[in-house]
Formats: C-alpha cells, sequence, structure tokens
C-alpha cells in the first residue's frame, strides 16, 4: 500500500507543478498579459521549442526550457520559480 501512495504523491507533485504553469501563463494573468504571452508563443524560433520538446503529459520541462531559452519569459521566472517551488 505505502507504495501505491509514494507513486500517488509523486504523480500529485508533477500536477500540482503543470498546474501552477499554467496558472501563470493563462489563468491568472489579465487580458494584455495574457495577449502579451500569447504573442511570444507565436513566435517561429517558440513554437519550435514547443514542438521539439513539448510534451502534453510532461509540461514543465517545456516550460523550463522557454524561461531559459526565450528572453521575453525571463521576466517570468521568478514568478514561475515561486509558483513550483511551493505547489
Amino acid at each position: 500500500m505505502s507504495s501505491v501512495c509514494k507513486s500517488f504523491k509523486a504523480f500529485r507533485k508533477e500536477q500540482d507543478r503543470a498546474r501552477a504553469l499554467r496558472d501563470l501563463l493563462v489563468t491568472i494573468p489579465d487580458d494584455e498579459e495574457l495577449d502579451s504571452h500569447f504573442r511570444m508563443f507565436n513566435r517561429p524560433e517558440v513554437l519550435d521549442l514547443i514542438n521539439a520538446e513539448g510534451d502534453i503529459e510532461h509540461p514543465v520541462p517545456l516550460g523550463m526550457t522557454l524561461l531559459r531559452k526565450v528572453p521575453e519569459f525571463r521576466k517570468l521566472a521568478v514568478r514561475a520559480g515561486f509558483k513550483l517551488l511551493f505547489a
């Protein structure tokens, strides 16, 4: 039973981290900030990163790559780090 609980705990932590990133990028922002995020996502080099590293089942690694490699996403780094640490 304890091995099952450990598996669920790890799964829950990953889902919480993914939800925190989604909230940061899509759910929490106002309309102007959301439009800014969509403009950043729509750039060819960002779309290439998403296509190369994106995984619907594991969005956190892609989010971290975007924060590292796309300068416009770096302003979100502190907020994202806080969300991921405490998610």
